[in-house]
């Protein structure tokens, strides 16, 4: 054997003979050692022994057998200079001296770190919950190692919903490794309802369970029991009325006045007593969040708030001097307070007089509604972030991937933030972001693609944002998928590529169907993605996690099936066959983290309820069954799930279909608006309108009719404020032969209100139903309908005459 080839294969094991012997090699613990340094002595002997250096055993230090690893605050690290008291808290030290390796740091985790640190040298990383990738010891030698980090971004949060639904599912096994997981990765931050089960909290991300950690006004001063006799406390609008929003939206405090503050400062106190109280005090939160309330782009427009914000610039500046007056008053009874809040929402700007004190920290949260997460930060965006941070140093970034929640995915689409995500992360590292909060919840049903790459990826890279990303990519891959990692990596790059030739910006909350996502891509990932399936066990771990990845392709197949079935049939495959492929898989990513038997049973019917939006052929209404241009009958199983709606499908016997959509609630309006009896056609791909208003008469179902619309890809159909939603884009169909006119029809749909807000003297609750959606191609003849209700439909708009 040449001597380059042998040292390749053997060169780690003779550096493990003479740094860790293969022999008997010892870790050895200090007296001293904390909870921190027995966990990285346990992880590290795990470690070796699954990459076959051993015999491996955990000793007292001075029972050690050099040459061995010496872990903490060694009397060897002190020998050779190290004092782990110097290091900050997550700060790790490895150095080689003599025959013996040091591994040390900062307390509480900074050994810890640096056994994971070492890891890595090793070729040993944490994929994912149920996914370790330790190489046999014949790779590449470890370097002479004499290394000093610290983790590059100082708080490291990652929302993804993961513990809730083990919680929620029963899933005790999965939910325990995930939070080895977590640890492994360098996450040091959880959203407080996990801090009990969290296994390290840094810093700047300990925080209190005793209130939600965002948009918590009204935890502090609650409306319940202080509006009616203090409706000065409460936000003023625009018409001079004092209000609150009971769901805790579009309303805030009255933030001038100075009672208002000394509330919230009590309420803070008492809560910081009872946490020091329960909790140990290295244990007790350090971070106490005070947080505008969701969804509102103002604070409060009474007179004296007016007047600060016209100091001040904006409304920021507004919020920071009620921060400033409550961390005044707290710190009086508890002088190392920290208070974290959020700049005023709809207000990017910098306040041009207040300072926050010491201590306090202002975070930046990007208009997910505006901006993409597919695409990196633009150069416009990356300017106001660095103001933000000049302005407040160590400020902590809330930043949004393709969330998997309500409207955010509906219809699943295949896509990634692969791309932008890492160039994101290494500038939020560079421009010194002190705590980067990212919220990438999993939708479980219909999961959104390579969501676990990504995660993996975002630990790596807030630890040490100069990673090699394609490596870990391989890596990741390659431990993920096994046998089928090579057509994985083809399809991620085959998305990539997609997502950089999009035209229009896509954004987290509204991100429609990508123009990459033609018939042929589908047809011919399609084929890749089972090439993949075939390659691994049908009973495998990479079974299932290639069927997650599988499926928001195989759904926009059907899902699309008007543009999808003749290719598909061409290429001899029958779309049916795709959607009982789908349902197949579904169940069984449904199944990947063992839930509880009760819970995977209600799951199940949930997911049911989500593949009704694909298998549902609803009977054309009588009155349309002369037709023969119908092209399609949407009803109840095609209802959008919408942030923040409660519209919902209910059993209706006076509904054609059996079920109707209601929707009895909106957050805002009042039923006695106009805009409440709004009907109308939406189309995303030119953002247009089609609207009609329905006059209501009695409380039966009538026929309306919104004329020649023009279907699209991406297009719905829209009622009570955009609260409910029938997606119509499985209407569309291909334009044969080049004419857009094959996707013009009339779009018909049944209707009925209750309540006093339409019907004058209604004993019923208001509400708005629709029970189904007709669409007839044009041209066609109007049906008779005898239970036509009366309408209004908007005149054209008139154009503006052209500039002579």
């Amino acid at each position: 054997m040449k001597a380059a080839a042998f040292l390749r294969r053997y060169g780690l094991i003779l550096l493990l003979v003479s740094v860790l012997p293969l022999a008997a090699l010892d870790i050895a613990l200090p007296e001293n050692s904390g909870e921190y340094e027995k966990l990285a002595a346990e992880e590290l002997l795990s470690a070796l022994r699954a990459g076959g250096v051993g015999p491996v055993r955990i000793v007292p230090e001075k029972q050690a057998v050099s040459p061995a690893v010496h872990l903490g605050d060694s009397l060897l690290a002190r020998e050779a200079g190290i004092n782990p008291a110097s290091a900050g808290p997550e700060e790790w030290i490895l150095r080689k001296h003599g025959s013996d390796l040091i591994v040390s740091g900062g307390r509480p985790v900074g050994t810890l770190y640096g056994v994971y640190a070492l890891l890595r040298h090793l070729g040993v990383y944490f994929l994912a919950l149920d996914e370790t990738r330790i190489p046999t010891l014949n790779l590449d030698a470890l370097p002479n190692l004499n290394e000093r980090k610290s983790p590059a971004i100082a708080g490291r949060q990652m929302f993804n919903r993961y513990p809730n639904w083990f919680r929620d599912h029963g899933a005790k096994q999965a939910d325990a490794a995930f939070w080895k997981y977590y640890l492994r990765n360098g996450f040091n931050g959880t959203t407080p309802a996990f801090n009990a089960k969290v296994l390290y909290l840094g810093d700047e991300m300990r925080w209190t369970d005793q209130v939600h950690f965002v948009h918590n006004f009204y935890s502090f001063v609650p409306p319940e029991k202080y509006f009616k006799d203090h409706p000065e406390y409460f936000s003023m609008n625009r018409e001079g009325k004092r209000y609150f929003n009971p769901y805790r939206r579009e309303s805030q405090l009255c933030l001038s006045n100075p009672a208002v503050a000394e509330i919230t400062a009590a309420e803070l106190k008492r809560i910081i007593r009872h946490d020091r109280a329960k909790l140990q005090p290295g244990k007790a939160p350090l971070v106490y969040n005070l947080t505008p309330n969701d969804a509102s782009n103002h604070l409060c427009f009474c007179p004296e708030c007016k007047k600060i914000v016209q100091e001040e610039g904006c409304e920021t500046g507004l919020l920071l001097r009620f921060i400033n007056r409550v961390a005044e008053s707290v710190r009086q009874e508890f002088p190392g307070i920290r208070l974290l809040t959020r700049g005023a929402m709809g207000s990017e700007a910098l306040p041009a007089v207040t300072k926050p004190l010491p201590g306090i920290g202002v975070y930046y949260a990007d208009d997910f509604i505006k901006t993409s997460c597919f695409v990196p930060l633009t150069a416009e965006q990356k300017a106001k972030i660095r103001r933000w941070t000049d302005a407040f140093p160590g400020s902590m970034v809330w930043d949004y991937w393709n969330m998997g929640l309500g409207a955010y995915f509906n219809p699943p689409r295949p896509e990634v933030v692969y791309d932008a995500m890492i160039e994101d992360v290494r500038w939020f590292a560079q421009c010194g972001v002190g705590s980067l909060f990212v919220e990438a919840e999993r939708d479980f049903f219909i999961p959104q693609n390579f969501l676990d790459l990504e995660y993996f990826l975002l630990g790596q890279l807030m630890l040490n944002p100069s990673a090699d990303a394609d490596r870990l990519t391989s890596i990741f891959l390659e431990g993920y998928y096994g046998p089928a990692a090579p057509a994985m990596r083809h399809y991620l790059d085959a998305l990539r590529a997609g997502i950089k030739r999009q035209k229009k910006m896509q954004t987290a909350c509204a991100a429609v169907r990508w123009d990459f996502l033609t018939a042929q891509f589908m047809l011919d990932n399609y084929r890749l993605l089972n090439d993949a399936l075939k390659a691994v066990p049908s009973d495998s771990r990479y079974h299932v996690r290639i069927a997650a990845e599988c499926l928001p392709l195989f759904w926009s197949i059907v899902y699309y099936r008007g543009e999808t079935d003749p290719v598909f049939a061409k290429a001899g495959l029958r779309i049916d066959d795709v959607r009982k492929q789908v349902r197949t898989l579904a169940y069984e990513v449904l199944d990947m983290y063992r839930p509880a038997p009760k819970k995977l049973a209600a799951s199940q019917k949930k997911l049911d309820a989500r593949l009704a939006q694909l298998e549902a052929e609803l009977t054309v209404p009588k009155e349309f069954a002369a037709l023969n241009t119908v092209c399609r009958v949407f009803g109840a199983p095609h209802l959008r799930r919408v942030a923040h709606s409660r519209a919902r499908a209910v059993a209706d016997p006076e509904a054609l279909t059996g079920q109707a959509v209601v929707s009895d609630f909106h957050k805002s309006a009042s039923f006695e608006r106009p805009t409440t009896r709004v009907f109308s056609f939406y189309d995303f791909t030119i953002r247009k309108n089609d609207n009609v208003t329905a006059v209501p008469e009695d409380e039966k179902y009538h026929w309306y009719r919104i004329p020649k619309v023009r279907l699209s890809q991406n297009c719905i159909f829209t009622a009570h404020l955009w609260m409910i939603q029938l997606d119509l884009s499985q209407g569309w169909e291909f334009p044969h032969a080049g004419d857009p006119a094959i996707n013009d029809a009339d779009l018909y749909f049944r209707a009925k209100f209750t309540g006093p807000a339409f019907v004058k003297g209604s004993a019923q609750p208001n509400a708005v139903r629709v029970d189904c959606v007709v669409l007839v191609r044009l041209p066609a003849p109007e049906p008779e309908l005898p239970d036509r209700g009366k309408q209004i439909v908007p005149a054209p708009a008139k154009k503006k005459p052209k500039k002579r």
